[in-house]
C-alpha cells in the first residue's frame, strides 16, 4: 500500500530526497519529523525573543539550527527562507527581520502540518 503522504501533491518538503537522506528509514523520518514538531514552535519563540532584544548572535545560533532543519526534510522554500534570515542576523542587521521570520514561521507552520500527516500515516 502507498504511502499517503507521499502521494500528497505540493508537499513543502522532497520526501523522496528526506529518506534518501535518512537511508530511507520512514522511522527515522517519522523519528526526527516528530523532533521538529514538538520543538519548533518554541525556537521560533525564542528566535522572536532575540529579536525583541537585540540579540543578533543568539538569533544566528537559533536561526542557523532551524536552517538545518529544514535541509533534514529538503523542504527548499523554508530552507531559503531561513538562509536569509542567518545571513542577516550574522551580519547583526535586524532592521526588517521580524518580517523575515514572519515568513520562516509561516513556512515553518506548513512543513509542521505536513509532518504531522506524515507521523500520523505512520502509525
Amino acid at each position: 500500500m502507498e504511502n499517503p503522504v507521499a502521494a500528497a501533491p505540493n508537499l513543502p518538503f522532497d520526501r523522496a530526497k528526506a529518506l534518501r537522506n535518512l537511508e530511507d528509514s520512514e522511522d527515522l523520518l517519522r523519528e526526527i519529523a516528530d523532533i521538529f514538531v514538538s520543538d519548533y514552535r518554541g525556537e521560533l519563540a525564542a528566535m522572536r525573543a532575540a529579536i525583541a532584544v537585540g540579540d543578533a548572535s543568539t538569533l544566528f545560533r537559533l536561526a542557523h539550527t532551524m536552517k538545518s532543519s529544514m535541509a533534514s526534510f529538503c523542504a527548499q522554500a523554508a530552507f531559503d527562507a531561513t538562509v536569509v534570515l542567518v545571513k542577516q542576523a550574522r551580519e547583526g542587521r535586524l532592521t526588517g527581520i521580524d518580517e523575515r521570520l514572519t515568513e520562516v514561521e509561516r513556512l515553518a507552520d506548513e512543513l509542521a502540518k505536513a509532518l504531522r500527516a506524515e507521523i500520523a500515516a505512520g502509525g
